[in-house]
């Protein structure tokens, strides 16, 4: 199911910012769904893919 919800955030963020770069990839997979459905409004407005990355959670960033 949490691979499933991925793949919609996914395609949004390539549509708005072409290519998604595998670290953000990587964060993603360590979120619930619940959180990557709160994305969705960030994928938004963010106006580029490196202040979405910065608006991760912090629990999917922490190998960093």
């Amino acid at each position: 199911m949490e691979q499933g919800a991925r793949r919609p955030l996914l395609r949004l963020l390539q549509r708005r910012f072409g290519s998604v770069p595998i670290t953000v990839r990587d964060d993603l997979s360590a979120l619930d769904v619940d959180q990557i459905e709160n994305l969705v409004d960030v994928a938004l407005a963010a106006p580029t893919i490196e202040e979405f990355a910065r608006r991760l959670p912090a629990q999917a960033q922490v190998g960093r």
